[in-house]
């Protein structure tokens, strides 16, 4: 087993590359996509977590510090839209898993912390 590595330069400032959580494991260069409709489900739902994560931020005085949610954001973006472009069979598991998360269908793996968080939003 080899320790995990930061997968890309500009990756500074993203969550270090951790295997005991998913933004780590995002930036690690020994992650491999799953090329599954489970898998890019899991990945629009995480992006909505960290999305919802932003909204409820509260920025320190230190205003030009970036969050870390925006990195591993922008890194689901883009896995998501890899998959987009890859082939016929994986645009259709991008629209399904956007038409189940706009439909309020999380993966289960965030389906509760989305859930929370939307409720904290709301009150």
């Amino acid at each position: 087993d080899n320790p995990p590595m930061r997968s890309r330069d500009e990756d500074i400032g993203a969550p270090e590359p951790d295997c005991g959580n998913p933004a780590g494991c995002l930036f690690c260069q020994y992650h491999r996509d799953i090329e599954s409709l489970d898998y890019v489900w899991a990945l629009g739902s995480y992006r909505l977590c960290k999305q919802l994560e932003l909204d409820l931020y509260v920025p320190t005085k230190f205003k030009n510090i970036n969050h870390p949610a925006q990195a591993v954001t922008k890194r689901l973006t883009e896995k998501i839209e890899a998959f987009r472009s890859g082939s016929n069979e994986k645009e259709a598991w991008t629209l399904e898993a956007s038409n189940r998360i706009k439909e309020g269908r999380y993966h289960p793996e965030f389906d509760g912390f989305i859930k929370l968080m939307e409720a904290l939003e709301n009150e």
